[in-house]
């Protein structure tokens, strides 16, 4: 079998660079199921004020694990969503984390600007990035009351869309 890239050399990545790029687009669906249900792996960051946080510690709760960055116009179009979702449904257990790409000096400018009260760590050095094995932002995790992941989303999300949404109400319906 002849691969693509043999056959007709760059052109097929090309393509792809050309349309994520002039046809960009916030994907709806549902999380997809990881390839094979496991824990989740333990993460230890820092806060925005310095404080070490371990992902361990919302053991119980249903987390929304998001990687991003500052500089990803896609993952700051959909924070505000996210706040929004942080807002109605922290009461029934959600835990939204956004892990930020950058440093914390860049972090702190950026969330003075746009103000989230849901927990911000910084994963400046990659760690987080390698523990979940993230190739692009933003990528989130949905992690379940017992510690296991429930379902990725890569690329943005309408956090609050009628299909999305009552996916996070189901699990923390579960206890």
């Amino acid at each position: 079998m002849i691969s693509l890239q043999k056959k007709w050399g760059q052109w097929p990545s090309y393509f792809l660079l050309f349309f994520v790029i002039f046809f960009p687009t916030t994907a709806t669906a549902v999380f997809q199921k990881p390839d094979v249900i496991e824990k989740a792996p333990e993460l230890s960051l820092f806060d925005l004020a310095g404080q070490k946080q371990n992902l361990s510690q919302y053991q119980g709760q249903v987390v929304l694990l998001h990687f991003w960055a500052t500089w990803c116009s896609s993952c700051v179009q959909e924070l505000s969503e996210l706040q929004t979702l942080w807002e109605k449904l922290h009461n029934k257990g959600l835990v939204v984390i956004a892990v930020a790409e950058d440093s914390k000096k860049s972090v702190v400018a950026f969330v003075k600007k746009r103000p989230m009260t849901f927990p911000v760590w910084i994963d400046q050095y990659g760690k987080g990035l390698r523990s979940y094995k993230i190739k692009g932002f933003p990528t989130t995790y949905l992690i379940g009351r017992n510690g296991y992941q429930e379902g990725i989303a890569f690329g943005p999300r309408k956090w609050l869309d009628s299909l999305v949404f009552p996916k996070i109400e189901k699990l923390l319906a579960k206890p």
